[in-house]
């Protein structure tokens, strides 16, 4: 009680030692011009002092920024970051020489004097002059020393890959994770403390808890693999003529994703123009049974000839399903836990079958299997019979200490268990390999595909996937990928579009060895010792804004290039952004040559080259 009596005293104190400087302000900006106090007079002061105290200071020199931590693929290289930028609000009531502050504003900001002058005509209250200014461009507008004039902070999230590995990352909205990592993670990459309890797969090193200073988040993703599968999985719905497909690249041993992606995707910097990439995308989606039913069928008859059975006999000479009864499957499929709900922080586990909604269209029955779900059982049966949690939270970065933060042995450890003897994994294993398909023996491949009528109530729905999964090496794999596509227009496919599985066993063929490759490569930890230049390059292009009002393309005398020699990048960009040039940025720092030069016409110029040099 005698603590919280103490505590209201002080608030007290402080509030009225706020209200007398306050005053006191008000009164010695009244005596400085020998004038008595009138209430308009007063007001002003006051605002004058009000924001002092509770505007944002346009002096960035004097406090390190508290960002939301970026992400990182395994390599460090930058997935989602963000920047500090600075919005300049003026109040005209309370500039004294107008015409001096258009001119000066002008200058820092690259806009049109008589736009300025047009703004602050028309604007008695509080006017937002420009926005996504710079650190530099800040210092500048401290320089003036300008009473009415002042900047306040904000905070821009940036995609350096825009689409890639999109439906993984997510995206924030005013700083608060909204999809995805970003949303699976929001409480890690805010700043503030969190406990372990609160991420439990992390190694806390002692620690009670994190998040005192800036964490970072490093992810298993493999940037140079997830653009590879993304490729080959575009291309190959277009010559295919499928609307949608998804690709997983999973490490067969531990569970650590590898590569994660969906197609169609969307940028994350542009995300509402997706309304509807709230969700994981065809990853929600349930992989059809009959797509994977071959390899349930030989597993359940490994199963039940025991540890010292021989070898299945192949498909062509074999009994139809090995005779096997229908629950005998679905007990093998319960073996290996293919049903299983997944408890993980990837998007879709929280939405796996124990949670379905009945009214989801992508549900067709108790037997549901997501592509997570399914790459996870499969991992079982050539691993040995070891069934663990897939995951894509690789580690933490603390900034300020320099120091990394790795997975739970403990944690991870807890999460697995066997689902086979080793005997009878390494028996299902090597049946299992009688059923690929490649021409290599360095590698499994499996492909299916399915096309019928699913009845759900008084309706029904067609359902026509493609299914192509491949491990290597063949006899112990480590990696495996999966990817399944899906048709929304009915068979026949329309003329000159690829079609049937060989084309998609083509397809594993040529991706599994290259992706096992960049897969396997070493995962460089040394961790930047500063952000990545181009990577801040692309975004000030993508924040382009155009402060001029008036397009210098209607000028009688045509557009002409301007002079952005000595500026920084930002300056240039806003000067060049009315006339709907395309730019090149090369290097990093203040730009020293352009192309074209300052005063040549820009007709017909379609693209600006930029080169930038770091001051020494």
């Amino acid at each position: 009680m005698s603590r919280a009596a103490r505590k209201k005293t002080r608030n007290r104190k402080r509030k009225f030692a706020v209200t007398f400087i306050v005053i006191l302000l008000a009164a010695a900006g009244a005596g400085l011009y020998r004038l008595p106090p009138s209430l308009l007079d007063i007001g002003r002061n006051i605002r004058l002092a009000a924001d002092k105290f509770s505007s944002h200071s346009a002096d960035v020199s004097s406090a390190e920024p508290v960002l939301r931590g970026t992400v990182f693929d395994r390599n460090l290289n930058e997935l989602a970051v963000s920047y500090q930028l600075f919005s300049l609000y003026i109040r005209p009531a309370e500039i004294t020489d107008q015409q001096e502050a258009v001119r000066t504003l002008s200058q820092v900001t690259g806009t049109k004097e008589s736009t300025l002058k047009n703004r602050l005509k028309k604007s008695s209250g509080l006017v937002k002059l420009a926005e996504n200014l710079d650190e530099e461009q800040v210092a500048e507008v401290n320089d003036m020393n300008m009473a009415g004039v002042f900047c306040k902070e904000q905070e821009e999230r940036f995609y350096p890959e825009h689409e890639t590995a999109g439906d993984l990352i997510g995206y924030t909205e005013e700083g608060i994770g909204l999809a995805g990592v970003e949303a699976a993670f929001d409480t890690v990459l805010q700043h503030g403390e969190f406990r372990s309890a609160s991420l439990q797969e992390i190694d806390f090193q002692g620690h009670s808890v994190l998040g005192t200073s800036k964490l970072d988040l490093v992810l298993t993703i493999d940037l140079e693999t997830q653009k590879k599968v993304e490729e080959q999985l575009r291309n190959y719905l277009k010559k295919g003529g499928a609307t949608k497909g998804l690709a997983i690249v999973i490490n067969a041993k531990t569970g650590a994703i590898i590569a994660w992606a969906g197609q169609p995707s969307f940028n994350p910097n542009y995300f509402w123009q997706e309304p509807e990439k709230t969700q994981a995308g065809m990853f929600r989606e349930t992989v059809d049974s009959e797509l994977y039913r071959r390899l349930m069928v030989r597993g359940a008859a490994v199963l039940k000839s025991g540890e010292q059975a021989q070898k299945l006999l192949p498909v062509t000479i074999a009994a139809h399903d090995y005779n096997l009864q229908k629950n005998e499957i679905m007990q093998f499929e319960q073996h290996i836990n293919l049903h299983d709900s997944l408890s993980c922080s990837l998007p879709v586990c929280a939405k796996t079958k124990s949670q379905n909604n009945e009214t989801d269209q992508n549900v067709s029955g108790a037997d549901d299997v997501i592509a997570l779900q399914l790459i996870t059982a499969v991992a079982s049966m050539v691993n040995g019979g070891w069934k663990f949690t897939p995951y894509i939270l690789d580690s933490l970065y603390e900034t300020s200490l320099d120091r990394f933060y790795s997975r739970s042995r403990e944690f991870d450890t807890n999460r697995r268990r066997r689902n086979l003897s080793p005997s009878m994994g390494i028996l299902l294993r090597r049946n299992l390999l009688e059923t690929n398909q490649a021409a290599s023996k360095d590698f499994f491949l499996y492909t299916e595909s399915v096309s019928r009528i699913v009845t759900q109530g008084a309706m029904s729905r067609y359902i026509i996937q493609d299914m192509m999964i491949g491990a290597m090496p063949a006899k112990s794999p480590e990696m495996i990928t999966l990817m399944v596509t899906q048709q929304d227009h009915l068979n026949p496919k329309p003329k000159g579009v690829e079609k049937g599985v060989k084309k998609l066993a083509d397809l594993g063929r040529k991706i599994i060895p290259s992706v096992y490759s960049l897969a396997k490569q070493q995962v460089q930890r040394d961790y930047p010792s500063s952000r990545d230049f181009s990577n801040y390059n692309r975004f000030l292009i993508s924040r382009r804004i155009d402060f001029q009002g008036d397009n210098p393309a209607s000028d009688q005398k045509g557009p002409v290039m301007p002079l952005v020699t000595g500026l920084s990048l930002r300056k240039g960009l806003q000067r060049i952004n009315p006339y709907n040039v395309q730019v090149r940025v090369e290097g990093s720092g203040r730009i020293v040559t352009q192309q074209p030069e300052p005063g040549k016409s820009l007709h017909g110029v379609g693209e600006c080259v930029l080169v930038l040099e770091s001051e020494i």
